[in-house]
């Protein structure tokens, strides 16, 4: 179409204990030149995943590039990057990538002249040896807010909402999670001093039955405050409690880690002591 770079995703085949589904995933995205240009989507099939995307100069990006880009500098382009938007983790966990080569669809340029099918050619998928398990790694994240709450009451909602299933997601996978549970505070109040650290409690991979509030949230929750009422620990603007969080697969033996966030935080300022 006037030399503008443009992909074909053609029609996929979706699957859930080996029943035949319509297409339950985001349209497959093929992402080139991300930083200058976006998928703009010609037209598709939902249900069967096929989409046709050409791309389009993003707004803010260099006026001088063309509108549209062009074929020729698509194909040179090497770092080409597949994606899908809302993907569940969770729900998914693993993908099993393979690639095959079409040849000889495209002999004319232009593209209303079909090849013969007898002359197409199309080889072998080949793939990897087992599927991928990716794992998203998160240093930090701050349980934040203005009204202070007993720990278990900011445990809950972060997990209810980090496990929830995505609603156009149709299946679930087992889950395992590995909660370590510290205090830390400074004394001095310097950044270039360490913080002290005190160990509290460690949960050991623990599955949560396809619940997005499973019980041994509470209880984490529930020992951190007790700890907290009955120590009465130092509580300055560098104290709080962090936990280091671990999900892995439980669908398999081997239980790889898929998300891990090592230091989700609570400022000691916003637990409320039980009286």
């Amino acid at each position: 179409d006037e030399g503008h770079a443009q992909v074909e995703i053609i029609p996929q085949r979706f699957e859930i204990s080996q029943e035949s589904k319509d297409n339950f995933l985001s349209l497959a995205q093929v992402l080139i030149n991300s930083q200058s240009y976006e998928p703009h989507e010609i037209h598709s099939t939902p249900a069967t995943g096929a989409v046709v995307w050409q791309y389009k100069r993003r707004e803010g990006a260099n006026p001088d590039l063309p509108e549209w880009l062009a074929y020729e500098t698509a194909r040179t382009d090497s770092e080409r990057q597949v994606g899908f938007n809302d993907l569940d983790l969770f729900a998914l966990q693993s993908g099993w990538a393979s690639i095959q080569v079409m040849r000889n669809r495209h002999l004319s340029p232009d593209l209303d002249v079909k090849t013969t099918p007898a002359f197409e050619f199309t080889t072998a998928p080949a793939k990897f040896a087992n599927p991928l398990v990716p794992l998203i790694s998160i240093p930090n994240y701050t349980l934040d807010g203005d009204t202070p709450r007993t720990v278990t009451q900011w445990l809950e909602p972060f997990f209810n909402q980090l496990l929830a299933p995505l609603p156009q997601v149709p299946i679930q996978e087992p889950l395992l999670v590995r909660i370590e549970t510290t205090y830390r505070y400074n004394l001095v109040g310097e950044q270039h001093i360490p913080d002290t650290v005190l160990p509290l409690s460690l949960l050991a991979p623990t599955s949560t039955e396809g619940k997005t509030d499973p019980s041994f949230i509470a209880t984490v929750g529930d020992y951190a405050q007790s700890w907290f009422n009955d120590t009465k620990p130092l509580v300055n603007a560098s104290a709080g409690f962090s936990f280091d969080i671990t999900v892995f697969s439980a669908a398999s033996s081997a239980s790889l880690p898929l998300l891990r966030i090592s230091n989700l935080s609570l400022a000691a300022s916003l637990v409320k002591p039980n009286k």
